[in-house]
């Protein structure tokens, strides 16, 4: 997804908001990462290991990340709203934490 719409893909920048919103915007997916910041309603995620965050997910269960801690990985599925590029991170919604 980040070669196709985010921060390594090679397209404009007004066909990368095409691809999103024709193929992620709405869709549901899961992600593993590692939590950076963290809420009891929200958190945010690195995906690749680079050391900042990619994912910003808002927990459908206002409590989910009430136990979570920094440092842990998580796997979540969510509903992604807004894409991300190299500055900032893609954002999902109604996220619940996979076992």
């Amino acid at each position: 997804m980040n070669k196709e719409v985010g921060c390594d893909s090679k397209y404009s920048d007004e066909k990368k908001t095409d691809i999103f919103n024709s193929k992620y915007k709405n869709h549901w997916m899961t992600w593993s990462g590692e939590i950076l910041l963290l809420e009891a309603d929200n958190a945010a995620l690195n995906i690749d290991g680079i050391g900042i965050q990619d994912l910003q997910i808002t927990f459908d269960d206002k409590k989910a990340g009430y136990d979570l801690k920094i440092g842990d990985t998580i796997k979540v599925k969510f509903v992604m709203k807004y894409g991300g590029g190299c500055f900032l991170a893609f954002i999902g919604e109604l996220a619940s934490i996979v076992k």
